[in-house]
């Protein structure tokens, strides 16, 4: 008799094993469909909250300036490189990209970046001004000057990157050197105001 009560609690054992286990299977579907509704609930409350709408608001304000300024900067640089253009013309092309970029200055990096794309301007502009006071120069100052407008494009495309993607704002060593070549101090700088 001892055997056969061994065997009925080894069956009792089993099957209560068993059944808990396909219980647990069986309730599983239910109590993870549970778990996602309080998390459902919760993350709705915090996205209706009034200021996660306020938070969305501000963010899509910002990323529209950003886009404003990025396409400012893009104007500038395609005046500024365009030789053809007046000294009046390169001289307005700042006047809107300022207002837009005094947005952003409060930022270290844009700020450095936004005085790169800055000197690189006034760069192009001094070889712009040499090309035409020398026109007897000919090919020479017209290679200086595009020289200077892939300066102006480096820092451009290091700012708009910047600006649009918070990729950190680097130029290549090629053009912080040629930012940081001294200069003809006779040339003309682009004035800052209008």
């Amino acid at each position: 008799m001892t055997e056969a009560i061994q065997g009925y609690v080894a069956w009792f054992i089993i099957l209560a094993v068993g059944g808990g286990v396909i219980l647990r299977l069986l309730t599983a579907p239910y109590f993870i469909w549970k778990e996602d509704q309080a998390k459902i609930t919760s993350l709705g409350a915090a996205l209706n909250s009034p200021a996660q709408r306020q938070r969305d608001i501000l963010a899509e304000l910002i990323a529209k300036e950003k886009i404003r300024a990025a396409e400012e900067i893009t104007r500038v640089r395609r005046i500024i490189g365009d030789f053809d253009k007046t000294q009046d013309d390169k001289r307005k092309a700042f006047h809107g990209s300022e207002l837009l970029s005094d947005k952003f200055m409060s930022d270290q990096k844009f700020n450095s970046a936004w005085n790169d794309f800055y000197d690189a301007c006034n760069l192009a502009f001094a070889e712009w001004q040499a090309a035409q006071a020398h026109p007897d120069l000919g090919p020479f100052a017209r290679m200086q000057f595009n020289r200077a407008r892939g300066v102006v494009d480096a820092c451009a495309s290091a700012l708009i990157d910047y600006l649009l993607y918070d990729i950190p704002p680097q130029i290549s060593p090629e053009a912080r050197q040629a930012l940081e070549a001294p200069r003809d101090t006779e040339a003309q700088r682009i004035t800052a105001t209008g």
